[in-house]
């Protein structure tokens, strides 16, 4: 397959959408310097490892619904699918990402000083909290690479009707971890 691992930066306030049908969109989006950008039905696409699918950062905000994300890498280290930092926001709604070939415990969604909220979604991924904040609603998490959910410093978790299977038993990682932060509301089914 051919590579087209470009990433782009959007930095001004715009809608990227698939209408009624999924978009394949190979490379990268980065939200960043206070953009507000909207994308629906787009299945974004990566082909190389320590490479992230969505960045949101400073001061920015993503609102998303109908998203799909693979990283189609097989050897390598694996970067965070969806990084958010630095104050900015990125709410998902029908949300899915596919599980990573690479099984080094990295695959995962890190949040880092901002907020997250995904609604309706099939994470086959790490949940990863510092100084941050997330709500997740109608979601079903699946990782055996290492914690499931991991919230440190202070960062806090709503659960609503959330179903996690994950942890590795043998290398005593549990399912959820939680250092110095708090869940708000636990309303969840480990499938472990």
């Amino acid at each position: 397959a051919a590579n087209f691992d470009t990433g782009y930066v959007i930095d001004k306030s715009i809608t990227i959408s698939g209408e009624s049908d999924q978009i394949v969109f190979d490379g990268g989006i980065t939200v960043t310097n206070g953009a507000k950008v909207t994308l629906s039905n787009l299945s974004i696409n990566r082909y190389s490892d320590e490479l992230n699918c969505i960045q949101v950062r400073k001061h920015s905000s993503l609102i998303a619904n109908g998203i799909s994300l693979i990283n189609h890498a097989n050897t390598g280290q694996n970067y965070p699918i969806i990084y958010v930092d630095g104050e900015s926001t990125a709410k998902f709604d029908n949300l899915y990402i596919k599980k990573s070939n690479i099984k080094d415990g990295y695959h995962r969604i890190y949040v880092e000083n901002a907020n997250l909220e995904i609604s309706n979604g099939n994470l086959n991924c790490k949940v990863f909290l510092l100084k941050g904040k997330a709500h997740l609603q109608n979601i079903i998490i699946n990782y055996s690479d290492g914690n499931a959910i991991d919230i440190r410093q202070k960062s806090s978790l709503n659960l609503q009707n959330v179903n996690i299977t994950g942890g590795v038993a043998a290398k005593i990682f549990p399912c959820l971890y939680s250092d110095n932060s708090i869940f708000i509301s636990l309303d969840f089914r480990n499938g472990l």
